[in-house]
């Protein structure tokens, strides 16, 4: 009988003591998660070296900029990475967004014509470019919003390395195919060539911007054939780009296709020097997450 209630009396105490040790576990505190780190892209291997004797104008849609909380930190040290002269953005989201995104760009200012949440805008860099008068849109919305879903951007600059005075003419055409967004396109090429032919009959003019096709298209398909029909007084200086096979320097190459393009008066065919693109998706995988699902294209006038 005595053994029996010892043995009781050892299970009972292991019982507890395990009892005791099962709720001290169940009050252990979890170990706090580590916060996500911050990803940071690498661009570098991208960047194309500037001259200080050259414009260097860029077109880049943006992408419903900031798309994250890092993407306006980025696309500042992108820019200055850059270091070109002009930039014709698409897709800024908002002016306060805006406003305080030029803040993280000391020695730049930016203009934005703030109209529907993915607005054109331009930034450019003080010490080498004077603003010719006010920035101003055309065609207004009311009698213009099939051609022009947003309406185009003037920005009349000049350049103190150069000495040239340069129209350029930002846009965002109606995205998406189809025969009806294709004739909202065609008539969109249309007006701003009848625009400049009337306005700036010999002045130097860049229309750029993300023009939501192709250029390659035959003729009775192409919404840019106004243009191609009057090579003597228009050429798209990124038609090498739009020909070639290396689909990594398309503008919007997870398409993939070159839609993002760069027009030029024939005031400026002897001035041009260079045009590529800057192939952001190759040198980082996270560079369309954070940043854009387009590349800026750069043209260089001398």
């Amino acid at each position: 009988m005595m053994k029996h209630l010892t043995y009781l009396t050892i299970l009972y105490f292991f019982s507890i003591l395990g009892a005791c040790s099962s709720s001290n576990s169940n009050n252990t505190e979890e170990p706090t998660p580590a916060p996500p780190q911050e990803v940071l892209l690498n661009l570098d291997k991208c960047i194309v070296s500037t001259s200080d004797e050259k414009l260097e104008i860029v077109t880049w849609n943006i992408e419903n900029f900031p798309k994250g909380t890092s993407t306006a930190k980025e696309v500042a040290k992108v820019i200055k990475a850059m270091d070109v002269d002009v930039l014709a953005l698409q897709e800024v989201t908002s002016k306060s967004t805006f406003e305080q995104f030029i803040a993280l760009l000391p020695g730049y200012e930016g203009v934005i014509m703030a109209r529907t949440g993915l607005d054109l805008a331009f930034i450019y860099k003080t010490s080498e470019i004077s603003i010719n008068g006010n920035p101003y849109g055309i065609y207004p919305e009311d009698e213009y919003h099939s051609p022009f879903p947003r309406r185009p951007f003037v920005l009349p600059i000049h350049s103190k390395s150069t000495g040239l005075d340069v129209i350029i003419v930002n846009n965002h055409l109606k995205a998406k195919s189809g025969a009806k967004n294709e004739a909202r396109r065609r008539k969109a090429s249309k007006l701003l060539k009848q625009w400049i032919d009337s306005e700036h009959p010999d002045d130097n003019v860049v229309i750029l911007g993300d023009l939501n096709d192709e250029i390659t298209e035959l003729p009775a398909k192409n919404v840019f054939q106004v243009f191609l029909n009057d090579s003597v007084n228009y050429a798209f200086a990124d038609a090498t780009i739009a020909e070639s096979s290396e689909t990594s320097q398309w503008s919007y190459p997870s398409w993939p296709s070159h839609i993002d393009h760069i027009i030029i008066t024939n005031e400026l065919f002897d001035n041009k020097a260079d045009t590529y693109t800057y192939p952001f998706m190759s040198c980082d995988k996270n560079y369309d997450q954070i940043i854009s699902d387009h590349q800026p294209v750069c043209i260089v006038l001398k």
